[in-house]
């Protein structure tokens, strides 16, 4: 849950400085919203998507636009997960669900690419 968007979003972030391996940045920004220390790259570490979104203003901002690199991430352990604000919950969700949670064009166009890869 993203509250400021107040919409179920994909767990993604942004580069720190000097930061420019995009799989490196998605596991650390992964590692740091879920606390699940094993996530890797599944079944492969390919880019999955590859989206700007447009980003509204706010009180620290102007709008512009994020580029989103989109990677499938997994875990052995998901009941381990834990959110790293009490205000962003998490959910595991089938694409089935995440489809009926969010109105987000661009992350159900993800979950269209995404989905083959789990029915192998």
């Amino acid at each position: 849950w993203h509250p400021r968007h107040e919409t179920w979003l994909l767990v993604g972030g942004h580069a720190d400085p000097g930061e420019n391996d995009p799989l490196a940045i998605a596991l650390r920004e992964g590692r740091e919203e879920t606390a699940l220390p094993d996530l890797a790259p599944w079944p492969d570490a390919e880019v999955r998507h590859l989206v700007i979104v447009p980003v509204p203003a706010n009180s620290r901002e102007p709008a512009h636009e994020h580029a989103d690199v989109r990677f499938v991430l997994a875990t052995s352990a998901p009941e381990a997960v834990r959110p790293e604000n009490p205000d962003a919950p998490l959910l595991w969700l089938t694409p089935d669900e995440a489809r009926m949670a969010t109105t987000e064009a661009n992350i159900l166009d993800t979950l269209s690419r995404v989905e083959p890869l789990l029915v192998r």
